[in-house]
């Protein structure tokens, strides 16, 4: 009886005990599922943030390349610029030099005594070739260029560049043995001016032969300005003869050409040697 009593007591004992430690059991096991759950969503979370800053570091190393490559043709045009800049220098200086020196030769050029400019402009055409007042109003324009700046002067000459760029002028000139030369830039032709038996200008035959030998200069611009000249020594029957035909051969060669090109000329006499 006593035995009895004393398991009984001891299996009351135990079963507060035994409670007690499942309770223990139940609520580690709790820690460690919320454990767990956490430790989950902040792997997850740093799965994310791990994705999000490769992402992040490819657009990065993108912009970066695109950044370089950028950089590497800005090197580049930096490069051609600076060749660019130091070939203007060295043309701008080298501009500057000859400009000098055409300043200064232009300096001495027009220095031209008015004995000079009036024996000139008097003997560069024949007798009753110039008005009074066209001498007048020349040799007034000889004493402008005389005293005008040499800036001024330079003004002119790259005006008249300019104008030669824009169309062609072809010097025509009478030799004193009867040829006519046609010069166009580096070009020269020469023909023979016709004369009959009795030894008269042919100017029909003239007209023909002239616009023969112009069709075998380079195409011509849009205008063409032929400047007539003669020797001092030419024949008077020669450049009377031609002075007389070349209005014919502007026509004729304006009419031939449909507007293409226009032709025009200037007689401007006896050529100073």
């Amino acid at each position: 009886m006593t035995t009895t009593q004393g398991v009984r007591k001891m299996t009351l004992q135990l079963t507060p005990l035994l409670d007690l430690l499942l309770i223990v059991i139940f609520a580690q096991y709790m820690e460690v599922q919320e454990t767990q759950v956490a430790v989950e969503q902040e792997a997850s979370a740093a799965l994310v943030e791990r994705d999000q800053t490769i992402a992040e570091l490819k657009t990065v190393e993108a912009e970066l390349f695109e950044t370089a490559q950028r950089l590497s043709v800005l090197r580049g045009e930096l490069s051609e610029q600076s060749q660019q800049l130091a070939l203007a220098q060295d043309q701008l200086e080298t501009t500057q030099q000859q400009q000098n020196v055409l300043t200064d030769l232009l300096v001495e050029l027009f220095d031209i005594p008015e004995q000079v400019v009036e024996r000139t402009i008097t003997s560069t055409k024949p007798p009753a070739g110039r008005t009074t007042s066209e001498v007048e109003r020349l040799k007034e324009r000889f004493r402008q260029i005389a005293v005008e700046q040499s800036g001024r002067v330079i003004e002119h000459l790259l005006s008249y560049e300019e104008i030669r760029k824009r169309c062609d002028v072809w010097d025509v000139h009478v030799t004193p043995d009867n040829f006519l030369t046609i010069s166009s830039g580096d070009q020269i032709l020469k023909m023979q001016i016709p004369i009959d038996i009795s030894k008269d200008f042919v100017q029909q035959e003239f007209i023909d032969e002239f616009i023969e030998t112009a069709h075998t200069l380079p195409d011509p611009k849009d205008l063409v300005i032929m400047m007539l000249t003669y020797d001092r020594r030419s024949q008077r029957w020669a450049t009377e003869g031609v002075r007389d035909a070349l209005p014919q051969i502007i026509l004729r060669m304006n009419f031939e050409s449909s507007s293409r090109t226009r032709y025009d000329y200037a007689d401007l006499g006896f050529r100073i040697e």
